[in-house]
């Protein structure tokens, strides 16, 4: 077995086989029958024979289909085997030639399961996108929850080059402080004072007026009263006036609107916040 069952996975693939089609009339043909009859085969064997799965999928004439069936396997693959996973993506341009610029999903999706940064390389338009999904993603395993600017910037740069990303690019650094940051209540956005340098410094309180947002956009959807008064625990920040502009200004744009009140979301997880 692979893991979990990926039926949740390609469920929908099946309810849009016809509109997904690289050649909508292939639907209506009687060999496209053969195909749809062969994708199902394929997805149902992911879980048990991920291998004859691979085999099936890069059968399907569909290339959409074809990529997004042996993604599927690779997937699951990558959570016990991800030798094997990187292998089956590299299939496709070993045995599909026509589909070779279009397989940078397949490995940046195993890259990120496996948690293999170097992979990355191998995503085409999708390599810097993988190199941050997985720097992002770790940076929960070794920044304290208690973390604030300035005292781990040290360990963050080896970090940054160990993802393959470049230390002097700002991105980076702004993924890692909306995660210090976005544990921070109330909000201190002086505190990005004590990061080490003017870049860093930087992409910290450019950070930190994101994540303001977010949690402006937060409370709204959700029908907080942030138009007047004093703002809930949620969204309270430290004396600051760049801060304050940016509040008076979304006040005026959406905040005292009841028409951009949307429907409640489904958690109340607060976007960009850390631990």
């Amino acid at each position: 077995m692979y893991g979990p069952s990926v039926h949740a996975t390609w469920v929908p693939i099946l309810m849009m086989l016809a509109c997904d089609s690289d050649d909508p009339a292939a639907a209506g043909r009687p060999d496209g029958v053969d195909q749809r009859a062969r994708l199902v085969e394929a997805l149902q064997l992911i879980d048990e024979h991920p291998r004859k799965a691979g085999g099936l999928c890069l059968t399907l004439t569909d290339g959409t289909q074809a990529l997004d069936c042996l993604e599927q396997v690779a997937a699951a693959q990558a959570v016990h085997d991800p030798q094997e996973a990187l292998a089956s993506c590299t299939k496709i341009a070993e045995r599909r030639p026509e589909l070779a610029e279009r397989d940078g999903e397949c490995f940046f999706r195993v890259a990120e399961l496996a948690g293999e940064a170097s992979w990355c390389d191998r995503a085409r338009d999708f390599a810097f996108d993988c190199r941050m999904h997985l720097f992002s993603g770790q940076l929960r395993t070794w920044i304290p929850k208690s973390a604030r600017p300035g005292s781990f910037e040290a360990r963050a740069s080896k970090r940054i080059q160990d993802a393959g990303l470049d230390p002097y690019d700002p991105r980076p650094w702004s993924a890692m402080y909306r995660w210090v940051l976005g544990a921070q209540r109330p909000l201190d956005r002086q505190s990005c004072a004590l990061a080490p340098d003017t870049l860093r410094q930087e992409a910290c309180l450019a950070t930190a007026i994101a994540v303001f947002h977010d949690r402006l956009s937060h409370g709204r959807d959700r029908g907080w009263g942030l138009c007047e008064g004093p703002l809930p625990d949620p969204v309270t920040y430290l004396e600051d006036p760049v801060l304050d502009s940016e509040l008076a200004a979304r006040r005026l744009d959406d905040l005292c609107d009841p028409d951009a009140v949307r429907a409640r979301p489904p958690t109340d997880t607060l976007p960009g916040s850390g631990p």
